[in-house]
């Protein structure tokens, strides 16, 4: 794992979390692996030396798996403010996905503490750019996390009306 460059890493863990299947409990080895090797470069995670796409793959394995590490989550939540302008929609939708559905705890908080403000500003000015799905994922995580930024809501609203016709029923009922 140590000579993986930051894709590489990311994408494994991506991988992993998505084999593994919903409802384990507990971490297994290569997921504790996984995790340390992530821990070890922490700094990297924070300081740029991965990009949008890796920390959003990321932070939905970290979700998926339920490992709470306070230092990677934190490290994920920084390197992820500071490219927030880099992500695409899809990217967005994951990390407001990933901070919802982590377990709620000192981890969760931490995370949503350090990503939810840049999360609400640009998620509210690219919701013109999200198809339908990634819309109602992005509503649904921000009512379960509390956001509480009005200009989000107003643009959900917006779009809302615009996709009505594109809306499926679950997707009414996460809004």
């Amino acid at each position: 794992l140590s000579s993986m460059n930051a894709q590489e890493l990311s994408n494994t863990i991506w991988a992993w979390a998505k084999l593994r299947p919903i409802g384990s409990v507990g971490l297994d080895a290569f997921s504790q692996a996984l995790l340390l090797e992530l821990g070890q470069r922490s700094p990297k995670l924070s300081g740029g030396d991965f990009q949008a796409q890796e920390l959003s793959n990321i932070a939905w394995a970290l979700a998926r798996l339920q490992a709470l590490d306070n230092e990677v989550l934190a490290a994920v939540a920084a390197g992820a403010s500071a490219q927030i302008n880099h992500f695409t929609p899809q990217g967005l939708s994951n990390l407001l996905w990933s901070a919802a559905t982590l377990q709620a705890g000192e981890a969760r908080e931490a995370f949503v503490c350090v990503l939810g403000p840049a999360l609400a500003a640009v998620s509210a000015r690219d919701f013109a750019r999200r198809d339908a799905r990634a819309l109602t994922a992005a509503a649904w995580a921000a009512a379960t996390l509390d956001m509480s930024d009005l200009a989000f809501y107003k643009a959900i609203a917006v779009e809302v009306r615009l996709r009505l016709p594109e809306l499926t029923p679950q997707g009414l009922v996460m809004l």
